[in-house]
């Protein structure tokens, strides 16, 4: 009988042992992050990060908004809502948005010199393209901008390139590369205001104004003809 009364005894012991581990182990889950491994079906908490799945989440609402991300972060490198692609083909896209009759997507804003939409192409080579616009309607716009403002010297489109080689606004067409019209002029070429005359060199077809509004013509290479 003592036997039985010792091994019973042992066998409480164990059992209460495992019980303390088994409520040790509860609590660093509880007062500890996650690791979120989540697969389909499974619930999001906040908080987690880097779920994987095989099949898309969707989210939809009735009212105004469906998903919204706002962040707190008084870093300029803050972002509310970020979108990936890991596709190693050139199909692959971080973010998309898609609209019946609306807009697919729309950047806005507030800040003073602040930007509502960025594009960004981070390689130094290649032919890559920060922001693209494609219509496919006959009568359609690729890329727009407007000026908004009433008064002032406001710019509905502005290009810039920083290298010498490089090219501000680029247009290319198998009719008319670029049409203009305006009130004042269709067209202005601002004067340089330290050339004296045209640049030695330049490519065929290059206009330039010089520091006194002489117009020059480029045939090509050093070949230059004032205009007016």
């Amino acid at each position: 009988m003592a036997l039985d009364g010792m091994d019973a005894r042992s066998r409480r012991n164990v059992l209460l042992a495992g019980l303390g581990g088994l409520g040790a182990a509860v609590a660093v889950v509880v007062t500890s992050p996650l690791t979120a491994q989540a697969a389909n079906s499974d619930v999001v908490h906040v908080g987690d990060f880097d779920l994987k799945g095989s099949v898309a989440t969707g989210i939809t609402s009735s009212g105004d908004l469906a998903l919204r991300g706002t962040t707190s972060s008084t870093s300029s490198d803050a972002v509310g809502v970020l979108g990936s692609s890991t596709a190693v083909s050139t199909g692959g896209i971080g973010v998309f948005g898609q609209s019946q009759s609306g807009i697919g997507v729309s950047g806005e804003s507030d800040g003073h010199d602040g930007t509502g939409v960025y594009g960004f192409y981070t390689l130094s080579t290649g032919f890559g393209i920060g922001v693209q616009g494609v219509t496919q309607a006959d009568r359609g716009i690729g890329t727009t901008g407007a000026a908004m403002a009433p008064s002032g010297a406001t710019t509905g489109v502005w290009g810039t390139a920083q290298s010498p080689g490089g090219i501000g606004v680029h247009g290319q067409s198998g009719g008319r590369g670029g049409v203009f019209e305006g009130v004042k002029a269709p067209l202005r070429l601002i004067p340089n205001k330290a050339a004296s005359t045209h640049p030695h060199s330049g490519a065929a077809g290059d206009l330039f104004v010089d520091k006194a509004s002489r117009l020059w013509f480029c045939k090509g290479g050093a070949h230059w003809k004032q205009i007016a």
